[in-house]
C-alpha cells in the first residue's frame, strides 16, 4: 500500500549522491537535517531544481512535499513540478529550520501543560 502523508513545508538542497545506481541524473534534491524528514530521502520534485545552469548544486530551496512511494516500494517525498519554490541563501534555510523547530518544541511543551 503506498504511504499518503499530508503535505508540509520543507527544506531541500540539490547534491551529487556517490551511488547513482538506480537513478536518473547526477544531481538530486533531499531534505535538510533538523526537520521532520531523513537526509537520506530523495525528493522528486521540479527538474528545473537540478539544472545546474540555473541553480548550482549544493543550492537551498523551500518548497511544499509529502512522504509517499510507489505501492510499498522505496519511501520518497513528492512535491509536483509547477509548485512554487524558493530558492534560499544557506542563512535563510537554517533560519527557517531553526523557527519551525521552535514553534514545534513550543506546541509540544503547551500540550505537557494543558495535559497536566
Amino acid at each position: 500500500m503506498a504511504v499518503n502523508g499530508e503535505y508540509h513545508e520543507v527544506i531541500v538542497e540539490s547534491f551529487c549522491p556517490e551511488d547513482h545506481s538506480g537513478r536518473h541524473g547526477h544531481i538530486h534534491i533531499r531534505p535538510l537535517s533538523g526537520q521532520r524528514f531523513a537526509t537520506h530521502l530523495f525528493v522528486e520534485c521540479s527538474k528545473s531544481l537540478m539544472d545546474p545552469a540555473v541553480y548550482p548544486v549544493g543550492t537551498k530551496f523551500k518548497i511544499r512535499a509529502k512522504l509517499t512511494d510507489r505501492e510499498g516500494g522505496t519511501k520518497f517525498l513528492y512535491s509536483h513540478y509547477s509548485w512554487k519554490v524558493e530558492a534560499l541563501s544557506d542563512k535563510e534555510a537554517v533560519a527557517i529550520i531553526k523557527a519551525a523547530n521552535q514553534r514545534t518544541r513550543g506546541v509540544s511543551r503547551r500540550r505537557k501543560v494543558n495535559v497536566s
